[in-house]
């Protein structure tokens, strides 16, 4: 992960009922409150970069580390990128690939 590319937001969730009524005011119906964590990566190998897209392959992904909510559901891979590849003198490595993950 590279410096400063580790975002932790939760998302609250609101049913269907939810909307500010004729009078403005608004009416909340949540009906969930989710973890999205965004992470953005130092340049990566082509191997880590194959990796990381192959995580939208999966089911379920369970996360833990310092100050990510405990999820009993687990996440899964949203949006995945993959930046633009250089060569570094040795090999190629991709730079800009970014993760989403998404509390089930």
């Amino acid at each position: 992960i590279k410096a400063g590319g580790l975002k932790i937001s939760r998302e609250t969730i609101d049913g269907e009922a939810a909307g500010r009524n004729q009078h403005g005011d608004m009416i909340r119906a949540i009906i969930a409150v989710k973890t999205k964590i965004e992470i953005e990566f130092a340049p990566l190998t082509q191997e880590e970069a194959e990796a990381i897209l192959a995580l939208g392959d999966m089911e379920k992904i369970q996360v833990s580390g310092v100050c990510i909510p405990t999820s009993e559901t687990g996440f899964y891979a949203g949006n995945r990128s993959v930046g633009i590849a250089f060569h570094n003198g040795s090999e190629y490595v991709f730079d800009g690939c970014s993760l989403h993950l998404i509390e089930i």
